[in-house]
């Protein structure tokens, strides 16, 4: 028998410039916080294994997404899902990792790609 005491004994702030971004079935979603409308929608495709990642701690930061059967990556703004960047990245990869203002994406092929800074700049090796 496995017993889970939940920890949390206030409910988390949401504020009303708080954009929750979350993946459900073949699709990105925004919701607003405070009242969960949805304010924007993308579709990914139903292979993406990777969850969208915010890109700061800032309720309304950008975030990275991951088309696989496009073979895309992008980075949206959260409050209107508009593309800021994107990269084809020429194959399938295993989700991203970020640092700072760093993106790190390893590709199937074994290649590792660089995406640095606020615009799209990907090197290699």
């Amino acid at each position: 028998v496995l017993l889970y005491k939940n920890a949390v004994t206030s409910p988390a702030e949401v504020n009303a410039d708080t954009i929750l971004i979350v993946k459900a079935k073949s699709s990105i979603y925004a919701l607003r916080g405070t009242d969960g409308q949805v304010l924007w929608r993308r579709y990914i495709g139903t292979e993406s294994i990777a969850d969208p990642l915010r890109l700061g701690s800032e309720p309304n930061a950008d975030c990275l997404i991951v088309s696989p059967q496009q073979g895309k990556l992008s980075r949206l703004t959260a409050s209107e899902g508009t593309p800021l960047w994107e990269v084809s990245l020429g194959g399938r990869c295993l989700p991203p990792l970020v640092d700072g203002e760093n993106v790190f994406v390893a590709m199937e092929d074994c290649l590792v790609l660089w995406i640095g800074g606020s615009r799209c700049q990907a090197r290699s090796g």
